[in-house]
């Protein structure tokens, strides 16, 4: 009968058992204790059931694809109340969590999370929900290899080319930005979108450039969010035709003849 109180409680959590012996003058140990658990019986008009039905389990909040981010939150669901949720990160083992639940310090690379309901009377989903994402912290690598930093070119209109990250997800385009002078800031003069080959390889010929110094720098975003920044590229484009003066040579050649 005193068990009887423990009825319909869950379960999972910390058990603690006291013994007391009643009787004047006896002592005596606890050797060894345990419990023994079944699914819960209802009795309806004299018709036992038994609750045997798992529960189902979903993800309702959670990230998805490429995440910048080394820590992730989550949200699960139930079709019933009062369950409890476990959970196992990439293939670890289960452990008890709630029905929101955040890791972090998550290295790159892909991750699993799956989690799995349990009922109060035991019955656990067979079938755990499942969320995949990958973490990508890393910006992509870019560098502008032409012009040369300092050149001074003849072509108002030069191509400008460099590499850019391949790596999948790092987007398949570059924004190359041209500024008069030699700063890369303000609003720049061009901005010109550049695809890349599967080896990272972008090249562009810009609108025509006035003589004078310009500063080069391409930026790519990837899936994840990330942003990668090139070192600025300074160039200057002189395109004034060289002057040049004719002078009278006669004089001279009779002076060489003396």
């Amino acid at each position: 009968d005193q068990l009887a109180r423990f009825d319909g409680q869950r379960l999972n959590g910390t058990w603690t058992l006291r013994v007391r012996d009643l009787f004047e003058g006896k002592v005596g140990t606890v050797n060894t204790w345990g419990t023994t658990t079944s699914p819960a019986i209802c009795d309806f008009g004299g018709s036992v059931l038994a609750d045997t039905t798992p529960r189902e389990t979903t993800v309702t909040a959670g990230p998805s694809g490429a995440s910048a981010s080394q820590a992730a939150s989550f949200s699960f669901a139930a079709n019933e109340p009062d369950v409890t949720f476990e959970c196992g990160l990439d293939g670890g083992a289960y452990a008890p969590c709630g029905s929101t639940h955040s890791v972090g310090g998550l290295p790159e690379g892909p991750h699993t999370l799956r989690v799995r309901a349990r009922d109060p009377a035991n019955n656990v989903d067979p079938s755990p929900a499942e969320i995949q994402w990958t973490v990508d912290v890393r910006a992509p690598a870019l560098s502008i290899a032409s012009p040369a930093a300092g050149a001074s070119l003849l072509d108002a209109t030069p191509r400008i080319s460099g590499s850019a990250g391949a790596a999948a997800g790092g987007g398949a385009t570059v924004n190359v930005s041209l500024w008069r002078g030699s700063l890369a800031s303000g609003l720049p003069a061009q901005t010109l979108v550049v695809p890349h080959d599967a080896s990272g390889a972008w090249s562009v010929v810009p609108a025509k450039l006035s003589d004078g110094s310009w500063t080069a720098r391409v930026q790519q975003s990837d899936a994840a969010g990330n942003t990668g920044l090139s070192q600025p590229r300074t160039f200057t484009v002189d395109t004034t035709a060289p002057e040049f003066a004719i002078v009278p040579v006669e004089a001279d050649r009779a002076d060489a003849l003396k």
